[in-house]
């Protein structure tokens, strides 16, 4: 039980890393394109965040 509550708060932390990451390299791309953050939280963030899923259902349908 002490694993599982341990593993469960490095994922959390893991998680929340990733998604500061995220909306940091999001906001270089704005400011280095001259891009509107709307169009950038529409496309990039949104695909980025999608991925997984998007991963698993292909693998998913190719076996």
């Amino acid at each position: 039980m002490l694993l599982a509550m341990a593993l469960l708060i490095i994922g959390l932390l893991l998680v929340a890393y990733g998604a500061d990451r995220l909306v940091f390299a999001a906001s270089i791309l704005c400011r280095t394109f001259g891009i509107p953050p709307l169009i950038i939280g529409m496309t990039v963030v949104s695909i980025g965040t999608s991925l997984p899923e998007i991963i698993v259902s292909v693998a998913a349908s190719l076996h």
